[in-house]
Order: structure tokens, then C-alpha cells, then sequence
């Protein structure tokens, strides 16, 4: 016979990344592939998409905004540090 186990703690763990499947910009709910309420409300402006060490997309005008707020991903919590634009 096998000997029980109990489970006393469950931490669920969740990683997206913008090549697995986001295709929304988390902070302003925009489509990555289409401008950001900044970008739309200014023609002249052009914000691509970046990707934060932590594999987390969002417009570039959206995370600028939301990490002088906070400096932290706002899925993950981790510090932001961005990791390259998406083109």
C-alpha cells in the first residue's frame, strides 16, 4: 500500500510571453498589434510593443506610465527591466 500525502501548499505558477500567445496590452486592453489610447490620440506618436525581462508585452507608452507609478510588471510584480521592442 501506498503512503497518503498531504498537500499543505499549492502555488499555482503562470508565464505568458507575446510568442505564446498575448496578444493584449494588459494595462490599456489594446490588441499589442494596434496603437495605444496615447498613440491614437497623438498621430504623430509610434509606440511599439516592448517585452520585459520577465517575458511580459505591453505598449511602450503604457509601461513608461505605469512604472513611474510603480516599478513593478503589473502581471508578475517583478521590477520592470525592459528586455527588447517586438516588431
Amino acid at each position: 500500500e501506498r503512503p497518503k500525502v498531504e498537500l499543505k501548499k499549492w502555488n499555482a505558477v503562470i508565464v505568458w510571453s507575446y510568442e505564446t500567445g498575448i496578444e493584449s496590452c494588459t494595462i490599456c486592453k489594446s490588441l499589442l498589434s494596434e496603437k495605444c489610447p496615447e498613440c491614437i490620440d497623438n498621430p504623430n506618436l509610434e509606440c511599439k510593443p516592448v517585452w520585459g525581462v520577465c517575458r511580459h508585452p505591453y505598449h511602450n507608452h503604457c509601461i513608461t506610465s505605469w512604472i513611474k507609478q510603480m516599478p513593478n510588471c503589473p502581471l508578475c510584480n517583478n521590477r520592470w527591466e525592459l528586455t527588447k521592442e517586438i516588431n
